[in-house]
């Protein structure tokens, strides 16, 4: 903690300030030099003393104790009397009052002359340093509160992404399990995907936020995979403008939707299915859609839309999404689950924005 509870400037100008307005109200009392020779004194002496209140109302802050506040009346009292006495004591000095007046005679003079006045300065100085103390000490538990929630959401955002990678190469290593013992060849093209893959991987791990392109390469690596699985049963196209590619996004935000679509739209038919993905700029919106449409399905009776909640099988993906969507962005972005057609659209929305021009809004 500083000695003054403000940078010295202000301490200074505030003191200054008390002393001027006694000035102009004593000035016609007496002499005007006089009067300011006096007053500059007085507050020459708080100036000083302040050095010494400062801490000890630190010490023995007043409180809703009453012994608190009787400390501190005694402390008033003698600093009051200590600023009176030398206040007075220049004054007679510097204009021959008293020449004869012992410390004590001048003692009582200052004390009757504006003992009130002193003890209001005191209180004052008293009141202006615990509330600037208070003042620091809101803004300092304001600031280690930000830091917590960056560092708690820096930590979530890396957990989350986390459960992501191990998911997903879970899924490859069982694919190219599955074609060594029938087709070589695929076996090595997904091991090449997969090499891709966590080189793009390592590259985000670190990063809460990346460019739409780098995703849209990690999601293209990760259907290449999954096309050798499917083969003519999956289709994939993306139908996202260059213009768009800059975009900042989080990482891995894609690549689960496509893996959702895939599992629950196109893996459980026999016929196959498409998942498109899809961007487009509203405003200063980043709108991101999955779609995935089962081959020769008849559409649903009923478009509707669900909630973004927990759902067999879906529940984790999408909540670790939103999550990771409020961590990042607040009420600004959210997820949509909508059935569409013969299959389902998987919506997100964030605010359109670039990594040059700071990554988050």
């Amino acid at each position: 903690m500083r000695l003054f509870p403000y940078p010295v400037a202000p301490y200074l100008g505030a003191w200054g300030i008390a002393a001027l307005y006694n000035i102009t109200h004593d000035i016609l009392t007496g002499p005007p030099s006089h009067v300011i020779v006096f007053n500059a004194a007085h507050f020459a002496a708080w100036i000083v003393m302040g050095l010494v209140v400062v801490p000890l109302v630190r010490r023995w802050p007043v409180t809703r104790s009453p012994l608190s506040w009787v400390r501190q009346l005694a402390l008033g009292s003698g600093f009051t009397m200590l600023d009176v006495t030398f206040g007075h004591w220049v004054g007679m000095r510097t204009f021959g009052l008293m020449p004869h007046g012992s410390i004590w005679q001048i003692a009582q003079l200052g004390m009757r002359d504006c003992f009130h006045m002193g003890l209001i300065n005191y209180f004052g100085l008293v009141a202006a340093t615990q509330l600037v103390d208070a003042w620091h000490r809101e803004r300092a538990q304001r600031v280690r509160e930000a830091d917590l929630r960056t560092a708690w959401g820096e930590a979530q955002l890396r957990h989350l992404r986390s459960q992501m990678h191990p998911h997903f190469l879970f899924n490859a290593l069982h694919t190219v399990g599955a074609l060594m013992h029938r087709d070589l060849p695929a076996a090595e093209r997904v091991l090449d995907r997969l090499a891709l893959l966590l080189r793009l991987s390592l590259r985000e791990t670190d990063q809460a936020i990346v460019e739409l392109r780098t995703e849209l390469a990690f999601v293209q690596a990760y259907c290449e995979i999954e096309k050798t699985r499917f083969e003519h049963r999956l289709d994939v196209e993306v139908a996202v403008p260059s213009d768009l590619q800059g975009a900042a996004i989080p990482p891995l935000i894609l690549q689960p939707l496509v893996e959702n679509a895939i599992k629950h739209g196109v893996s459980p038919h026999p016929q196959g299915g498409r998942v498109t993905v899809r961007a487009w700029h509203e405003s200063d919106t980043l709108v991101l859609e999955v779609e995935n449409a089962v081959r020769g399905a008849a559409p649903h009776d009923a478009p509707r839309t669900e909630p973004a909640s927990p759902r067999p099988g879906l529940g984790l993906a999408l909540e670790n999404i939103r999550t990771r969507l409020q961590t990042l962005y607040g009420g600004a972005s959210g997820l949509e689950l909508r059935h569409a057609g013969s299959g389902a659209i998987a919506r997100i929305t964030l605010p359109w924005t670039t990594l040059a021009a700071g990554g988050l809004a």
